[in-house]
C-alpha cells in the first residue's frame, strides 16, 4: 500500500501485521468471554448449592422450563440431588435457572393459584402481597386483581366492546380477607358495576370460606343497590379439587329485590397448571325461559 509523506510516495506494508494482530486479539476476546460464562456458571452453581440445604424441599426449574419438585438429597458444586415422586433425580446445576423454596403441603403436584374466587365471585381467601391475577371472560371482559398487602386486593377491569365505543362497562372489586384458623378465613369487599353515563351497580358484602384451598366452601351475605333501589344477595359457592389439572366449582346467588326473590348459579369445572386455568360452566337462572335453561360460561385466568 502507498503513502505520501512530505510530497513522498513511500510504500508501507502494514496490512499483515494488522490482520495478525486483529486475530490475536479476536481469539483473546473469544478466550476472555469463554472465561468469564465458565466463571459465571460455577458463581452460579455456587449460589444455588450454597442457598440449598439437605432435606430442603425445593421445586427447581431448568433452562427449557421444565420444573421439578422434590427434598434435596445431596448438593454440590455440579450437580442437586433430588428425591421427588418420580424417584431420585441428578440434575446438572449448570442447567438450572432457578431455584424456590416449596411449601405446598397438600396432595397434589402443585397449589392452587386461584383459591381466592370461584368462577367470578370471591372467597374470603386472600391474595397475597405483590401476587395477584388476569382474569377474561367471554374474551371481550378483562379483570386485574392484585395484592397491596397479605390482607388486602384492589382489582377492576372493563368489557372491550362498549369501551371502544366510548361507554365502557367498568368493575372494581376491593377485597379484605383474614386467616383466622387453619381452616377458616373471613373477608369482605365491594363490587362496583355500571357505564360511565349510565348509572352502577353496587353490592357491599362479608364471606366466610371454610376448608381448604383445594376444597372449600363460602357463605357470604351482600346489601347494595343498583340506581335508587336497595337489594339484598345471599351467596353460597365451593370447590372440590379432584386431580392435579381439575376442580369442581359451583356459584350460587339468591336476590332479593323489593321482597322479590330470584336466583342465579354457574355450575362446572375448571383446568388448572401452576399458573393458568380455565373455567368452563352453565349459568342458570330463575329468570330464564323452558327455551333457554342454560348459557355457557367460559373464562381465563393467569396468576403472576
Amino acid at each position: 500500500m502507498k503513502t505520501y509523506i512530505c510530497g513522498m510516495e513511500i510504500e508501507v506494508n502494514f496490512i499483515k501485521p494488522l490482520k495478525s494482530i486483529i486475530m490475536k486479539y479476536k481469539y483473546l476476546t473469544i478466550i476472555l468471554i469463554a472465561i468469564q460464562v465458565f466463571s459465571f456458571s460455577n458463581l452460579h452453581a455456587q449460589i444455588f448449592t450454597d442457598n440449598v440445604n439437605p432435606v430442603q424441599k425445593v421445586t427447581v426449574t431448568m433452562n427449557n422450563g421444565e420444573e421439578f419438585t422434590g427434598n434435596v438429597v445431596q448438593k454440590t458444586d455440579d450437580v442437586l440431588t433430588l428425591n421427588s415422586v418420580n424417584g431420585e433425580l441428578r440434575l446438572s446445576v449448570l442447567q438450572i435457572s432457578n431455584i424456590e423454596n416449596y411449601s405446598y403441603e397438600g396432595v397434589f403436584l402443585f397449589p392452587s393459584s386461584h383459591q381466592t374466587r370461584y368462577f367470578f365471585g370471591p372467597s374470603a381467601i386472600p391474595l397475597k402481597k405483590e401476587t395477584g391475577y388476569y382474569h377474561n371472560v367471554y374474551v371481550l371482559g378483562n379483570f386485574v386483581n392484585y395484592g397491596l398487602s397479605d390482607n388486602f386486593s384492589i382489582g377492576g377491569g372493563l368489557e372491550f366492546i362498549s369501551t371502544i365505543l366510548g361507554h365502557p362497562i367498568y368493575f372494581l372489586t376491593p377485597k379484605v380477607g383474614f386467616k383466622v384458623d387453619e381452616k377458616v378465613h373471613v373477608g369482605g369487599g365491594v363490587i362496583v358495576a355500571g357505564a360511565v353515563g349510565e348509572g352502577n351497580v353496587f353490592l357491599a358484602y362479608g364471606v366466610s370460606t371454610f376448608g381448604t384451598s383445594e376444597s372449600n366452601v363460602s357463605i357470604g351475605f351482600g346489601y347494595g343497590k343498583a340506581g335508587d333501589v336497595p337489594g339484598q344477595a345471599l351467596m353460597f359457592s365451593g370447590t372440590k379439587r379432584v386431580s392435579n389439572s381439575m376442580a369442581l366449582l359451583t356459584e350460587n346467588y339468591i336476590f332479593n329485590d323489593s321482597g322479590t326473590r330470584y336466583y342465579h348459579g354457574i355450575h362446572g369445572f375448571r383446568i388448572l397448571s401452576k399458573d393458568n386455568s380455565f373455567d368452563f360452566g352453565f349459568i342458570v337462572s330463575s329468570e330464564f325461559s323452558s327455551e333457554i335453561p342454560a348459557l355457557p360460561y367460559v373464562a381465563y385466568s393467569r396468576a403472576f
